[in-house]
């Protein structure tokens, strides 16, 4: 298992009880070795207050202000993290207990990028779907709009400086 320090990027605008949940969610996982970093657009929704009040067990940083959106919140949350690995999970998602965990299990020199399964629920948490993803093929380019989703996909600091920040025009891809 690794020890690497992770980062994880929450961007945020107006979700104040979602994102409650996110850090709650990032706190259960009991990893020694993270920090997690919300950009919020300047939220008028309590967020700021919120976070103000804070204080989960682990590395909690955040900053509140104008922005150019997602991509841009999340590209910001990268250059302040400090971490070998960036993972970013929105504001109105969360992570399931153990999966901190189990994305050390995998990482390690040889890899770049660890990605997972996730799971669509509805607002009481309740299971829509899962999704099953597997190794990158032809077959899964060819029929799958995505074979990972960003919420469950972690990238090593090295690579995402290799291929550069996110496309700020761009609000999905």
């Amino acid at each position: 298992m690794s020890n690497e320090q992770i980062s994880v990027i929450t961007p945020s605008y107006n979700q104040c009880e979602m994102l409650r949940e996110n850090i709650e969610s990032i706190d259960r996982q009991n990893d020694p070795n993270l920090e997690h970093i919300i950009v919020d657009g300047a939220s008028t929704d309590g967020t700021t207050e919120m976070l103000a009040g804070a204080s989960p067990g682990y590395d909690l940083r955040w900053v509140s202000e104008p922005d150019d959106g997602q991509s841009a919140a999340i590209n910001k949350g990268i250059e302040m993290a400090n971490g070998e690995w960036i993972a970013w999970l929105n504001a109105d998602d969360y992570y399931c207990p153990g999966a901190l965990s189990a994305i050390r299990d995998h990482m390690d020199r040889t890899v770049d990028i660890v990605y997972g399964d996730f799971c669509f629920v509805d607002e009481d948490r309740n299971l829509l779907y899962q999704q099953y993803n597997t190794l990158p093929s032809k077959l899964s380019e060819r029929f799958w709009t995505r074979f990972a989703g960003n919420h469950c996909t972690i990238f090593r600091q090295e690579a995402l400086e290799t291929i550069g920040a996110l496309k700020e025009n761009l609000e999905y891809t």
